[in-house]
C-alpha cells in the first residue's frame, strides 16, 4: 500500500542486490535518524566511494551522515523505520537496514555493502582517477619518491596519514598532489580534509587497495597521502635573533633519530635546522613519518660544514658541540645566545673537524657501566637544557 500516509516499505536481503517488498509489520523496532537534509546530484549507486554513511549509534540504533534530496520534504531528525523507501517523486530514494548502510541512487533502489566495514561518507574525490595497475606512470612515480635518487631527481617527497597533511595544510606547504584509497579512508576529518582539498584544485589519484598497501609504511594506514615539494632556507637569507636556538645534524644515519630530533627541536623551541651532510635526508619517508608534523614548522638549510661554521662566526652564534669525551657537565654551563647545538652521527660523534671549532664541548655524565645514548635522546637533554636557561615561555 502506497501513498501519502502510506508510503511503500522495503528491506534489503543481503544475498541479494535487488530490494524485495515487505509489509510495515515486518519490521522490528531499529530505526535510523536523518541528520542532515539537502540536495544531492546523481550518486552512482553501486560505487561505495558515493554513498552516504550510516554510522552505529548503539546496538539499536543507527544514524545517516550523508545527504537527502530536499524534495524528500525529510525533517532532520525525524525517526524513520528500517528498510522505508522514501521517494521523492524524482526517483530518488533511500534504503536502510539494521546492519547495512543505506544508498541514495537516481537509477535503482540497490542495496550496497553490509554490516560495519559500510561506514563511507560521501567523498567528492571520485572524480580523482583510478591507478590500480603497478606499472602505471603515477604509481611508479610515486615509488620512485621512497628512494633518495627520486627525491634528489624530482625535488619532492612523500607524506602519508591525516596528521601529517593536516599539519602541511597548516603551514601552507607545497602540496602538489594527493592519493588515496577511500575504502581505508574511514575518519570524518580526513574525509573532510580530501574534499577541502579537492575543492582547492590539487590533483589527485585513487589507488587500489593493494597498491596503497604497496607504497605506505604505516602499520595502521589512514588511507590518504600527499606529494609535497621539498623547503629548504638559502644560507644567505637567514636572520639571527638575538635569543635564537639552532641545531645542527652531521651524518646521522637512522631515518627515525632525525624525524625524532626534528620533533624534539620544535618542542623546544628551535628556529632552525642546519643538515651539515648529503647523507642525512629529513624528506625520507621514515624520517618524515617520525617528525609527527613537525617538520612543517622548520626552516631546513642545507649547507657544508665550513659554510655552516663560517655563517656561526659572521653572526655570533655559539657552537656548541656533544662530546663524551667533553670536558665540561652540559648543566654546569651557562650558554651564551644566539647559540647552535651540533649533534654527531650515532656511531662516529662529531666529526674532529666540528670539534676544532666549537666554542663549547659539553658532555652528557652518565651513570654505570654505559658510554653513550641514543642520538635523539642526547639531542632532547641538550635541547631542553639550552631553552630552559634563556629562551622566553
Amino acid at each position: 500500500m502506497t501513498g501519502p500516509n502510506h508510503p511503500s516499505f522495503w528491506i534489503a536481503n543481503p544475498t541479494r542486490r535487488r530490494a524485495s517488498a515487505r509489509p510495515a509489520h515486518a519490521f522490528d523496532a531499529h530505526f535510523v535518524v536523518v541528520r542532515h537534509v539537502r540536495t544531492i546530484s546523481g550518486l552512482a549507486p553501486a560505487d561505495m566511494n558515493g554513498t552516504p554513511s550510516i554510522r552505529e549509534e548503539s546496538a539499536r540504533r543507527v544514524a545517516i551522515d550523508g545527504v537527502l534530496p530536499s524534495a524528500c520534504r525529510v525533517p532532520a531528525g525525524r525517526h524513520i523505520p528500517i528498510g522505508m523507501r522514501i521517494d521523492s517523486g524524482q526517483g530518488v530514494s533511500i534504503l536502510c537496514s539494521a546492519q547495512c548502510c543505506g544508498t541514495i541512487s537516481t537509477q535503482l533502489n540497490l542495496f550496497t555493502g553490509s554490516g560495519s566495514r559500510c561506514r563511507k561518507e560521501v567523498m567528492h574525490e571520485n572524480k580523482y582517477p583510478v591507478v590500480s595497475h603497478a606499472r602505471d606512470s603515477r604509481f611508479l612515480a610515486l615509488r620512485s619518491l621512497q628512494t633518495p635518487q627520486g627525491r634528489s631527481r624530482t625535488g619532492l617527497y612523500i607524506i602519508e596519514g591525516i596528521r601529517h597533511l593536516a599539519r602541511a595544510v597548516e603551514h601552507n606547504a607545497p602540496i602538489e598532489s594527493v592519493f588515496l584509497e577511500p575504502s581505508v579512508l574511514s575518519n570524518a576529518f580526513g574525509q573532510k580534509l580530501a574534499r577541502r582539498l579537492r575543492k582547492r584544485g590539487v590533483p589527485g589519484v585513487r589507488l587500489s587497495n593493494q597498491l596503497y598497501r604497496d607504497l605506505t609504511l604505516a602499520a595502521e594506514p589512514q588511507g590518504i597521502g600527499a606529494v609535497l615539494r621539498q623547503q629548504w632556507t638559502p644560507l644567505s637569507i637567514l636572520s639571527v635573533g638575538m635569543s635564537s636556538l639552532w641545531l645542527a645534524v652531521e651524518s646521522i644515519e637512522s631515518p627515525g633519530n632525525l624525524g625524532t630530533m626534528i620533533r624534539t627541536a620544535e618542542a623546544a623551541g628551535v628556529t632552525g635546522i642546519f643538515i651539515l651532510s648529503p647523507d642525512c635526508d629529513p624528506y625520507d619517508p621514515a624520517t618524515v613519518r617520525a617528525t609527527m608534523g613537525s617538520l612543517f614548522s622548520q626552516k631546513l638549510v642545507r649547507c657544508s660544514q665550513r659554510e655552516f661554521t663560517s655563517w656561526t662566526k659572521s653572526n655570533g652564534v655559539a657552537l656548541v658541540a656533544s662530546s663524551p669525551a667533553g670536558l665540561m657537565d652540559y648543566k654546569a654551563l651557562r650558554y651564551r645566545f644566539p647559540a647552535v647545538l651540533v649533534i654527531g652521527s650515532e656511531k662516529r660523534g662529531l666529526s674532529d673537524q666540528l670539534l676544532d671549532v666549537a666554542d663549547f664541548v659539553v658532555r652528557i655524565p652518565m651513570r654505570g657501566d654505559c658510554d653513550s645514548i641514543n642520538a635523539a635522546v642526547a639531542a632532547g637533554v641538550l635541547l631542553f637544557e639550552m631553552a630552559s636557561q634563556h629562551l622566553p615561555g
